[in-house]
């Protein structure tokens, strides 16, 4: 059986969580890393190898993930990386707002409400290490929006937007705080009518931007007066000389601050809203969403004489809205909503020339939020000493060009230079050895005409469509692979062009159809194969001719219906998955009536004669949910959440004891959920429509991957380390069982750190484990039960792991252990992972004194 969507052509958004398995009642940890790659549009499949993760869905590219803000410096193009990710729920975070806090650190306002894993409504500051100021802290009443911010000599700082208090003390719209103090000052102006856009100082005058025009306050006394209420105001900018005051939103206009009167005679008429000022000698210039200016046609991005309000004929042409301006030197750093500017291709941001408006070299390639495809915004941009922070409405940056279907590095999380290029979505992946199997509504994948369904070469990085065709008059739903033959169901009417009805087979390598036609009369969502058994669920009444309600099996040697019948009813009944397992039959729908007994939306049934279990969760979701399973655990997630399992709540995805018919305690997240959930090795994982919240490391824009697991025997291992920072320390690769120097299997460490666990004197860590390099799949094929842990009330860890492949390097030996305690103390192996890392590690002693450094420690 594979994963995807079975019968949702298309989602709005879609959660990926990568959830390591926490065994039978142990709580995983649910701070998960943040290093896998994320897409800019839907993802419908996933495939993992020991190396690689594989995905399908409706996106066009792949990027790191930065948050809503990114700092960059503007001679490299460069991105610090020590920056705080700047985060919120999937609809609502952006950046409007950065400026220098004048010591290298930053203030940014937006809507939001984390910086990495610490709770910031709004405003943050961010030091000079990029890290969030823990000092400066405020809360926001109602809409809780910050949209602009400038800050005055004085060190108080002018907070604008859509909000109605801080900190509990009313303020309309705009507010000042002592960054001396981080405390709120007594200054409130009443600004009417609408959110404040734009703030600009000039001497004992704030001049705020709104919603209801343009006002003055005075710095001291709060005193409001307006100065033009005819049209709302998002951006302002002073002459060169300080002299006119320039302001645009959806009117364009001049104020001279010597007379204190409109400029009547300044009007360039843009056609548009205007979102960004600059002002350079005697030019304006303006950026917005107008097409015409000063008496021309220029799209987005103009320069206007400051005297005459006429248009130059500098034009850059960008293709879509522009938000912000910069001034440097001889350039203007322009950020917006477009996606080339100049005739160049940028996306969001670019440098452009102040004189023959070519476009310089600086290209963050930033991305999407995924669940807004194609949809880019930066709004707020600050220079400083070379270092441009930029802050807006995307989640990456540095993104890599992936139509559709790509794969990731599993250790690093990082874009793989696999490149199949689909001109269509991918909504289902299974991957066979060196073949990865695909289908969706794709004609041409891998360099190839294959219309629904492809094979592709994992081993080529292009053109590595197979000889494999098996051309498909529909949609396919779902895949399995037994022998020599991919078995596939859904919505079609031919394949090869020879009539099939919605299952199918064909051969795996070549893709020529099979004798096998039983037939449906309507779709399939669900296949799975069994040794010679083909599983089928859907919507249909009949298949091969013969009565089955919405379940049947198939014999798949011969294509044979076979007795099994558990007759679906109740309601609009259909089945949405089914698992096979160990002689039983686990199956989701909506239906009430199953294998002769009452079920909702989940049953479990005789794998032979179809009959119901005693088996009875109490599932209460209002949707069908999707299965997956390890062991005894049964894992669910379903869109909207499961409601509750033998009444207990569980708001996002949970899991079930096939034993007891009791839920675990797996909670991977308070509201995660899923329309899809796979368990791919070590990992379970969930995709689909959903979103998370309270869940300060969840950024549910992109994937995470939780980092705990226990292996069969219940032993736990971590591998979920920072990989990339000690990727370049990796020993050489091991065989099987060749662990130490001398090439025999040491098992003795791994014996006394299971003793320590099961006797309950070592418990896991794993936010401290996460700065412990494991290679994951080297750890599964050669050392077995290695296990993490840390001795109840000490800050000692202690590693069974034998993975020393050369000399120095884990770090240093040495002759005492002073942070272990008690039994830990005596004759241990004493190292230091990483010099940055301020931890212990140490080995139980071995029973054979025998060289297990490369450097012949003992």
């Amino acid at each position: 059986m594979s994963f995807r969507p079975r019968f949702i052509p298309a989602l709005s958004c879609v959660l990926l969580l990568w959830l390591v398995l926490a065994g039978q009642a142990l709580a995983l940890n649910d701070y998960p890393r943040n290093e896998l790659w994320v897409t800019n549009g839907t993802v419908f499949a996933v495939e993992r190898s020991a190396d690689r993760i594989y995905l399908g869905g409706n996106f066009t590219s792949v990027a790191p993930f930065t948050g809503a803000a990114l700092l960059l410096d503007v001679a490299t193009g460069e991105r610090d990386p020590r920056l705080a990710k700047i985060k919120g729920t999937w609809l609502n975070t952006v950046v409007h707002a950065a400026v220098s806090d004048g010591s290298g650190g930053w203030y940014l306002g937006g809507r939001f409400e984390w910086a990495d894993d610490t709770p910031a409504q709004g405003l943050v500051r961010i030091l000079p290490n990029g890290k969030l100021d823990p000092d400066f802290s405020f809360s926001f009443g109602g809409e809780r929006v910050v949209r602009a911010l400038a800050l005055a000599a004085s060190g108080v700082l002018y907070v604008g937007g859509e909000f109605n208090a801080i900190n509990g003390e009313p303020r309309s719209g705009v507010a000042a705080i002592d960054t001396g103090s981080n405390t709120l000052t007594a200054w409130a102006p009443n600004v009417p009518f609408g959110p404040v856009s734009a703030i600009l100082l000039s001497g004992n005058t704030v001049f705020l931007g709104a919603g209801s025009g343009l006002h003055a306050a005075d710095a001291a006394t709060a005193a409001l007066q307006p100065i033009d209420t005819s049209a709302g105001v998002e951006a302002m900018a002073l002459s060169s000389a300080g002299t006119t005051l320039y302001f645009g939103g959806g009117a364009l206009r001049a104020f001279n601050l010597a007379t204190q009167q409109l400029v009547g005679t300044w009007n360039p008429a843009p056609n548009g809203e205007v979102k960004a000022l600059t002002v350079s000698g005697s030019t304006v210039y303006v950026g917005g969403a107008f097409t015409a200016i000063g008496g021309q046609a220029r799209a987005y991005l103009a320069a206007v004489n400051a005297n005459t309000g006429t248009a130059s004929n500098w034009d850059p042409a960008a293709d879509g809205p522009v938000a912000d301006l910069i001034l440097r030197t001889s350039t203007l750093i322009v950020g917006g909503a477009f996606g080339s500017i100049g005739g160049q291709p940028r996306r969001g941001l670019a440098e452009v020339d102040i004189f023959d408006a070519s476009v310089r070299a600086i290209d963050p390639r930033l991305h999407s939020p995924r669940q807004f495809t194609g949809f880019l915004n930066v709004e707020a941009l600050a220079l400083v000493d070379g270092r441009l922070m930029v802050g807006g409405w995307f989640s990456g940056s540095g993104a890599v060009d992936r139509r559709h279907i790509a794969a990731l590095d599993a250790h690093t999380g990082a874009v793989t230079d696999w490149a199949p290029e689909a001109d269509n979505m991918v909504q289902n992946l299974l991957l066979d050895g060196d073949t990865l199997y695909a289908h969706g509504l794709f004609l041409t994948i891998g360099g190839q005409a294959r219309s629904r369904l492809a094979a592709l070469d994992v081993t080529l990085n292009s053109n590595n469509a197979t000889a494999f065709v098996a051309d498909v008059e529909g949609l396919p739903n779902d895949m399995g692979r037994s022998g020599s033959l991919l078995y596939f169901a859904g919505s079609f009417s031919s394949v090869n062009g020879q009539a099939r009805a919605n299952v199918a087979a064909v051969d795996a390598t070549t893709g020529s159809l099979s004798p096998w036609n039983p037939g449906t009369d309507r779709l399939v969502n669900a296949l799975q194969v069994v040794d010679d058994v083909v599983y089928i669920g859907g919507t249909f009444t009949q298949v091969g001719n013969q009565f089955r309600n919405r379940l049947a099996a198939v014999q798949a040697s011969t294509g044979a219906i076979l007795p099994f019948d558990p007759n679906v009813s109740g309601g609009m009944p259909l089945i949405r998955d089914l698992l096979v397992s160990d002689g039983k039959i686990w199956v989701t729908g909506t239906f009430q009536n199953i294998g002769g007994l009452n079920r909702q939306r989940f049953a479990e049934l005789d794998a032979v004669t179809g009959q119901a279990t005693s088996l009875d969760i109490g599932l209460t979701s209002a949707s069908p949910p999707t299965l997956a399973k390890r062991g005894n655990i049964l894992y669910l997630t379903a869109s909207g959440g499961l409601g509750s399992i033998q009444g207990v709540p569980m708001p996002g995805a949970g899991a079930i004891d096939l034993s007891t018919g009791l839920p675990t305690g797996w909670r991977p997240v308070p509201s995660a959920t899923g329309t899809e959930v796979a368990v791919l090795g070590d990992h379970v994982m969930l995709f689909g429509t959903g979103a998370a919240s309270n869940a300060p490391r969840l950024t549910p824009n992109f994937f995470q991957e939780y980092g705990l697991a226990p292996d069969e025997n219940g032993i736990v291992v971590d591998f979920s380390p920072a990989y990339a920072s000690l990727a370049a320390s990796l020993p050489p690769a091991l065989a099987d069982g060749d662990i130490d120097d001398n090439g025999r299997l040491d098992a003795d460490e791994f014996a006394c750190f299971a003793t320590l666990l099961s006797q309950g004197n070592a418990s896991v860590v794993p936010e401290i484990a996460s700065t412990f390099l494991l290679n994951r799949s080297q750890m599964a094929l050669d050392l077995g039960n290695a296990v993490l842990a840390q001795a109840p009330g000490t800050d000692a860890l202690l590693a069974g792991w034998l993975m020393f492949g050369n000399a120095g390097w884990v770090g240093d030996y040495a002759s005492t252990c002073p942070n272990c305690l008690g039994s830990y103390a005596a004759n241990t192996y004493h190292y230091t992972v990483n010099p940055d890392i301020a931890l212990a590690f140490a080995l139980c002693p071995i029973g054979v004194a025998e060289p297990i450094f490369g450097s012949g420690f003992e």
